[in-house]
């Protein structure tokens, strides 16, 4: 295990700690989505999945910390989706959830790199070929653990459109880093545990000088830690980033690659809004 993850997520728990025990307290709402299986799409795991009331924008893939898929991710996924977006949030952990630090280490230990990565790409796949519930734009959002899972999947693929990390560990891979040609959001908080003292002025230098299309944004001191997920400035940056993300051009030809992998679509549904529906796709 390493040190420096374990002495992070020690550091986050005695933050998080008093957060999370008044947020179960004061009974938090009830997720509105439901758990979807991967099978159809290459993987056997699960995903919680949530949609929008309305004509969606997008679909965004949800990467979660190493805290596990909680509740707190699925409230964080029916709130994309109340803004708009079909989301999947990839179970990485097989159902195990945890509040206890150590052993938080202990999944993030114990996950394969490459089986994460399958998933993350089940379900992209969801979101592409799905006949029900097909997303035209798809971005990464990872925050946490997830947050370097996010940029890795973003590179593997050309067709995300944009790539969202809020907080850290973010392991600096600059072959990663460079694969990628999407639009990239980070948000940084200042004190962190996660982040290393220089990785986030690394990040912000490599990015600059290969010309790619990023912003920063520094939370203030605490805030991330202290809303356990998203806090509020971070909520504005992210949709305005989502909606900049789905409107910039892609590279020539990816609409046509995604067009050829996706079976599912017939011709007559490009001109169909995509509609919610009650039950499994």
């Amino acid at each position: 295990m390493s040190g420096r993850f374990l002495a992070s997520l020690l550091a986050a728990a005695a933050l998080l700690g008093p957060v999370l025990s008044a947020r179960a307290a004061a009974s938090p709402p009830t997720p509105a989505g439901t758990l979807v299986r991967l099978n159809d799409f290459g993987s056997d795991d699960i995903a919680y999945f949530s949609i929008p009331n309305k004509e969606p924008l997008g679909g965004i893939v949800l990467i979660h910390d190493a805290w596990g898929m909680n509740t707190v991710v699925s409230l964080l996924a029916d709130r994309l989706a109340t803004a708009g977006y079909i989301v999947v949030a990839p179970d990485l952990f097989n159902g195990q959830t945890t509040v206890d630090p150590v052993r938080a280490a202990d999944f993030r230990r114990d996950l394969s790199t490459e089986s994460a990565q399958k998933t993350i790409s089940s379900s992209i796949r969801f979101l592409r070929e799905s006949p029900r519930f097909r997303a035209t734009h798809i971005s990464i959002v990872g925050w946490g653990m997830g947050s370097a899972l996010a940029l890795e999947a973003t590179a593997a693929d050309p067709g995300i459109e944009g790539v969202a990390v809020v907080g850290g560990p973010l392991p600096f891979d600059e072959k990663t880093l460079g694969r990628i040609d999407a639009p990239v959001l980070a948000a940084f908080d200042s004190i962190d545990p996660n982040l290393a003292p220089d990785d986030r002025q690394r990040f912000a230098d490599f990015m600059g000088r290969e010309k790619k299309d990023f912003e920063i944004h520094d939370l203030p001191a605490g805030a991330l830690l202290n809303a356990g997920v998203f806090p509020a400035p971070a909520w504005k940056w992210l949709l305005d980033f989502l909606k900049r993300a789905a409107a910039t051009p892609r590279p020539t030809g990816v609409h046509e690659i995604l067009e050829k992998i996706n079976p599912f679509q017939p011709d007559t549904e490009k001109t169909e809004p995509a509609k919610a529906a009650d039950s499994n796709p």
